[in-house]
């Protein structure tokens, strides 16, 4: 019974994709740790109305910046012109440095909170850096 065990073929995991590997994992875990990095994540996950959001980013290897801002509106539409009357820039703040093995730098976390919003409000977002240093 173990000998059929071992010559089972392997199926590829298809729910989780890549992460379903160690090299997968690896690969994703080094990809989070380079650049300017958003993976959506917001604190709380799922707001109540009227309840602030702050939004994170990290900063890693390769990148160094002396600022961030946010960008969001809230009528649902995504802020793609910068200066337009429906899009709202808030300053980021870096709210974390820690020190990454895996990458052999130091790691900035970034965060600015957007106010809490009615009920039905759809608020997108998009962050940049600016000033980066030379």
């Amino acid at each position: 019974m173990n000998e059929m065990a071992q010559e089972a073929p392997q199926l590829s995991e298809f729910l989780f994709g890549p992460l379903s590997t160690k090299e997968g994992r690896l690969r994703r875990a080094r990809l989070a740790r380079v650049g300017f990095y958003h993976d959506s994540t917001l604190d709380p996950p799922d707001p109540r109305p009227h309840e602030p959001i702050t939004v994170s980013v990290r900063v890693g290897a390769d990148v160094a910046i002396r600022e961030a801002k946010l960008f969001y509106t809230t009528d649902g539409t995504r802020p793609l012109d910068l200066q337009g009357s429906t899009t709202t820039s808030l300053p980021m703040q870096r709210t974390a440095i820690e020190w990454d093995t895996l990458q052999w730098c130091y790691l900035e976390t970034w965060s600015a909170e957007i106010p809490g919003q009615p009920s039905v409000s759809l608020v997108a977002g998009s962050e940049q850096s600016t000033h980066p240093i030379s």
